[in-house]
């Protein structure tokens, strides 16, 4: 009965009993993601950065009901079996690689690979480091304008315009959310500074 579009599950690796891996392979945030699925949602996950081989298993059981997926160098590296330097193309190639291992049709890994094998990246703003105060919520605000533009039927380098943006200015607070702007804000400030390479 909702009106919502987009179904947020955080964090994997925080939530016990979703964590829970059964003897199909199946983690209890599958069932919960199929059934946001099935309910006409779309279904975005982040993760929290656990090492162990359970973060493998509860990842690519979720990864086939998953439509979006945040998941930093770390954690691709924990659900692959390599580490994986934050570089663009061993990024690309380490998304490339655990899409193969079960991204459903249409889905999306940030760096943005898409399931037809496609993809988009962005860098992230060149924030000086005196603009730095604290990154507690950053990945939160990556994922928020990820989704913002998402909700608004954006492209995917559109909505990584929007997550690195975001990123950039809740960087720039020390608590999690207090620092956050409007998008048009946030988009502002990449414009201002200009972007790394990656």
């Amino acid at each position: 009965a909702t009106r919502a579009k987009v179904f947020v599950l955080g964090y994997l690796m925080l939530l016990d009993t979703l964590d829970r891996v059964d003897a199909d392979g199946q983690a209890g945030a599958a069932v919960v993601l199929r059934a946001a699925r099935e309910a006409g949602l779309l279904t975005a996950v982040d993760c929290v950065s656990e090492p162990g081989a359970q973060f493998r298993d509860v990842v690519l059981s979720a990864l086939r009901e998953t439509d979006i997926l945040f998941i930093n160098e770390f954690e691709i590296g924990q659900a692959i079996g390599r580490e994986v330097p934050c570089e663009r193309e061993a990024m690309v190639a380490a998304a490339m690689e655990l899409a193969a291992l079960g991204l459903r049709e249409g889905g999306q890994i940030a760096v943005v690979v898409t399931g037809d094998g496609s993809a988009v990246t962005q860098a992230s703003v060149a924030l000086p480091d005196a603009e730095i105060v604290g990154a507690t919520g950053a990945g939160d605000a990556f994922a928020s304008g990820y989704l913002l533009g998402t909700h608004a039927g954006a492209d995917a380098g559109s909505c990584l315009l929007d997550a690195v943006c975001a990123a950039a200015m809740s960087l720039r607070d020390p608590t999690p959310s207090a620092g956050m702007r409007s998008q048009a804000e946030c988009l502002e400030l990449g414009g201002r500074y200009g972007f790394r390479d990656f």
